[in-house]
């Protein structure tokens, strides 16, 4: 039986630290997706052979572009649509569905739906009102709710008078107040700067700790699924491509497509034949221009790939990241046999690095630089090194990851 148990810590001031669980020592909750599968009427594939587990310990990311399956993950966990097989369970107590789930979960999207004439209080209050809470038990709970999101200085204000960080943070204080056993967040930061979307995806984890409850928060940006710090769960075509921690995906993609969405900016994918010249591996870069097999461009690779790639004779395409593709001097002198000529087509700037598109012989690829990038304008031609240590090795046909240079 799923219990809410308030604890406090004297530190300077009062902390209200929420933790779920069961009475005794053994206090771990545990959501449990096994084998769902959901097909919709026009034979569109929602969620395919579907198993993950989420518990208190650590939020679950949810991570995918639209489409992914997401959302009609987080309707069959609140028992909206019913799977075509698979259950889903919460301590063991599966979902009779077409009744009460049998446990209250609440879901956040971006539409943060408040009162705007309210204030914050009356509108993180609203739901208990309609279950009858008595007025006491009421302004404990929005009391402790707002000083574990640290809102208590807005509780006054009205809800048309905040940002549209607060908004959030009201609309997840409300939630807190109904004390649900699962908290599900589908996309709710798509409103907020991306500076804020980060900045707030770090808070949740941190409120994730103290509330000690299963969290579950889907996104399409890989930012977010890093600054949760959670355990997450790459979704495609409503399967999990991939699963760990944000590190660990990104530095060890399975395959292409999780490389290119783990990856921002965009990874740089280039079409290579390998190739011994003189018992030395080297990748050639088609140019676009060309006819086929003429190669203006290559990259000397044994140091960092083996010579069998070449005897296998396949097809390649490499991933570039977008800090593997260096302008420096001593990149230059170091990685001398990896170097060529790129014209500069864009310079965004920003406080934190420049993104630069090049024109690599007719293969457009994304430079991430420092901010001081120097003068660098509209047509200029500079030479650049594209770092095999920095580069990723896919199958083309597969899209499989066959190595890294850091695996050497």
């Amino acid at each position: 039986m799923i219990y809410l148990l308030y604890e406090y810590e004297n530190r300077g001031q009062e902390n209200m630290l929420l933790t779920i669980g069961r009475k005794g020592d053994e206090w771990m909750s545990k959501l449990m997706l096994h084998n769902l599968h959901k097909t919709f009427s026009d034979g569109t594939i929602a969620v395919r052979n579907l198993s993950i587990k989420a518990d208190e310990k650590r939020i679950t990311v949810l991570a995918g572009p639209a489409g992914s399956g997401k959302s009609s993950i987080f309707r069959l966990i609140m028992g909206a649509d019913r799977p075509d097989q698979g259950t889903v369970t919460l301590d063991d107590k599966s979902i009779v569905y077409g009744q009460d789930p049998g446990y209250n979960a609440i879901m956040i999207s971006e539409n943060y739906t408040l009162y705007p004439r309210m204030t914050v209080a009356q509108n993180m209050a609203f739901g208990l009102k309609i279950e009858h809470m008595d007025k006491e038990g009421i302004q404990n709970r929005v009391t402790q709710a707002a000083s574990l999101l640290g809102i208590e200085d807005i509780l006054a204000n009205r809800a048309e008078e905040l940002s549209n960080v607060e908004k959030f943070w009201v609309v997840m204080g409300r939630a807190v107040c109904r004390q649900p056993a699962v908290y599900l967040l589908d996309d709710p930061l798509r409103s907020l700067n991306p500076d804020d979307q980060l900045s707030v995806c770090r808070q949740i984890s941190a409120v994730q700790k103290k509330l000690g409850t299963v969290v579950l928060f889907a996104t399409r940006d890989c930012r977010q699924a890093q600054a949760l710090e959670g355990n997450v769960v790459v979704l495609r075509d409503g399967g999990i491509a991939q699963s760990g921690t944000a590190e660990d995906i990104s530095q060890n993609p399975h395959n292409m497509f999780v490389a290119s969405f783990f990856s921002s900016p965009p990874l740089n994918l280039v079409d290579v034949l390998p190739h011994i010249v003189d018992g030395k591996l080297y990748f050639l870069i088609d140019h676009k221009g060309r006819p086929q097999g003429n190669y203006a461009v290559s990259i000397r690779a044994e140091e960092y790939f083996s010579k069998d790639l070449a005897q296998e004779g396949r097809e390649l395409t490499v991933g570039i990241r977008p800090d593997g593709i260096r302008m420096d001097r001593e990149s230059l002198n170091r990685y001398a046999d990896c170097v060529m000529e790129a014209t500069v087509e864009e310079v965004e700037r920003t406080p934190w690095h420049c993104l630069i598109l090049l024109d690599l012989d007719g293969h457009k690829l994304v430079m991430k630089a420092a901010a001081s990038c120097g003068g660098l304008e509209e047509g200029d031609v500079i030479p650049v090194a594209l770092l095999p240590d920095r580069m990723l090795l896919f199958d083309k046909l597969s899209g499989k990851t066959l190595l890294s240079g850091r695996d050497s």
